[in-house]
């Protein structure tokens, strides 16, 4: 049963919004200088992938908030944050249900600079997510209704100016997920979701120079079990080696989560059921899988019982072997910070409290082994005291790890972040 009820409902693509907006607010934690550029700049280089080096350990700054509004985030299979080429720091999110917003800090700086992301709708919208390719920022999401569909704009100017609303899904659309493909084109990427009409999977690459429909490949459908329909698709990875996972079964009960594999950034093939049996508990029986890989390891995290299990690949997602509870809640997001680094976040409680956001915190847990050993549940200082803390989520690049929440207020809610440092040997 999907149990995520801060997501709005989908409304359809109607038309153009092209107006910007910017406010700010406070930060303590570090990103990039602005180094120029715009919609008309040469591309960015290609940026190194998370670094090989083993994590030798992680070291946690301070607390800020993002902005204070009515606002809720992505989140069972999204990714709102990401940090640029230079350790910029980018994120996403949703305020009053219809505008998506988005925010970038630079190195040095204390104040974030707010953006409206324009798009092709002025009713409400769902689950907004962002990738980075070198400092292009790449933002995806669902316009909603009877005939919404999955569309998209990117900025290369940390916000100033944005390539203009691109629908990539070619019919209605829903639940999409986002990766960048970092390459020379700075519009590069590969987007997931599920065809409303089909409920089957769908996938599709966006490369070349320009943001434009000339760039968009073609639609590939990757769901061969037609009799079950599929739900919350996550595309992971680092182009050309990516992985597709998804729920087969979805709201009808006998979940099973399949994966596939994609060695070229475009086509997925060898499908397959991941199948992991762990303390009572199958994989094929949880939903809501998060993924993130590096080099020949994949790792998944996935919820059963109000509790995330987490299981490890070493030979590029062909076979699983489980390595765990690693909290109680539900939605897990994993970060691969090198091949047997990785973090986990997830929206954290106990018991029968699964609609009570009063007693929810910001689960956090860190592997420097593969799982082999782990440092948490609530890895982040002081983590397990801060309640009213909902829709952990993370983020990471080669130098920081960055977790992300939603704190509840009284008349509104407060976007949430803390980084850490993390020392590679």
């Amino acid at each position: 049963m999907r149990t995520c009820l801060h997501i709005a409902n989908l409304f359809i693509a109607a038309t153009l919004l092209g107006a910007c907006s910017g406010d700010g607010s406070k930060s303590l934690s570090d990103a990039s200088q602005p180094d120029g550029g715009g919609l008309d700049a040469a591309p960015d280089s290609p940026q190194p992938a998370t670094s090989d080096r083993p994590v030798k350990s992680i070291t946690w700054g301070s607390e800020d908030v993002v902005t204070t509004a009515d606002l809720t985030v992505a989140f069972n299979n999204t990714s709102i944050g990401a940090r640029d080429k230079n350790d910029g720091l980018h994120v996403t999110w949703l305020e009053s249900q219809k505008n998506i917003r988005y925010a970038y800090l630079a190195k040095g700086s204390s104040a974030w600079s707010l953006r409206d992301v324009p798009r092709t709708s002025t009713t409400a919208v769902s689950k907004p997510t962002l990738s980075m390719n070198g400092t292009t920022a790449i933002v995806v999401w669902n316009e909603a209704g009877a005939n919404g569909v999955v569309a998209a704009n990117a900025t290369a100017d940390f916000g100033a100016t944005w390539a203009g609303p691109l629908q990539i899904s070619e019919g209605a659309g829903t639940s999409a997920s986002l990766v960048a493909n970092v390459s020379a084109s700075s519009f590069s990427a590969s987007i997931a979701w599920i065809d409303s009409a089909t409920s089957r999977l769908k996938v599709r690459a966006i490369s070349g120079a320009s943001w434009s429909v000339a760039s968009l490949g073609a639609v590939q459908t990757i769901d061969a079990n037609a009799t079950k329909p599929s739900g919350d698709p996550q595309i992971f990875g680092a182009a050309p080696s990516l992985y597709v996972t998804w729920d087969n079964g979805e709201e009808t009960g006998g979940h099973d989560v399949h994966l596939a594999q994609s060695s070229d950034g475009v086509h997925f093939t060898n499908e397959h059921l991941i199948g992991v049996t762990q303390a009572g508990r199958t994989l094929n029986s949880g939903n809501d899988t998060g993924g993130c890989a590096s080099g020949p390891a994949v790792y998944l995290g996935y919820q059963d019982g109000n509790a995330i299990y987490v299981a490890r690949s070493t030979d590029g997602g062909k076979t699983f072997e489980p390595k765990g509870k690693v909290g109680d809640g539900l939605f897990a997001h994993l970060e691969c910070l090198s091949e047997r680094a990785v973090a986990v976040a997830w929206e954290s409680f106990t018991g029968n409290n699964l609609h009570n956001d009063d007693v929810k915190t910001v689960g956090s847990v860190y592997t420097l082994d593969g799982f082999d050993t782990n440092t948490g549940p609530h890895a982040i200082p002081g983590s397990d005291v801060q309640m009213a803390r909902i829709l952990g989520t993370a983020s990471h690049s080669d130098s920081f790890l960055d977790y992300w929440w939603v704190e509840k207020t009284a008349s509104s809610a407060k976007l949430g972040h803390r980084a850490a440092t993390l020392t590679r040997e």
